[in-house]
């Protein structure tokens, strides 16, 4: 199962993905991911990738998820950040990146507030 979502503000793309999905639903989520990313023309693109209820996957689907990262990086994306939950998962999405390309704008957290933070840049707030 996958869900999408968009916020203008930031022109943040998020994306949550839930146990695990075969090739045909990778297929599909690829589609609308593509779609929302396109929304913001080509302007500097946010991710945010909440795979904490995500189950590790078949080289296949990662092989697809390789060419949404490569999609990504033409369509604007500037910043990647991934939730992880599982070592196992952290370290094959760590080789999705390399080997798309998106490594070096990729970053892995363990917590949603956090990742956002980083992706859209808030200041702390004032004490």
């Amino acid at each position: 199962m996958y869900e999408i979502s968009t916020e203008d503000q930031h022109h943040l793309v998020s994306y949550a993905l839930v146990g695990s999905i075969d090739v045909d639903e990778t297929a599909r989520f690829a589609d609308e991911l593509r779609w929302a990313l396109e929304r913001y023309g080509n302007d500097e693109i946010k991710l945010l990738a909440d795979l904490r209820a995500f189950k590790p996957t078949s080289s296949s689907v990662a092989e697809l998820m390789q060419r949404m990262q490569k999609h990504a990086l033409r369509a604007g994306v500037v910043r990647i950040a991934e939730i992880t939950a599982s070592r196992h998962l952290a370290v094959q999405m760590a080789v999705v990146a390399k080997r798309s390309g998106a490594a070096s704008i990729t970053r892995r957290f363990d917590d949603l507030e956090s990742a956002k933070d980083w992706l859209i840049g808030d200041p702390p707030a004032p004490q």
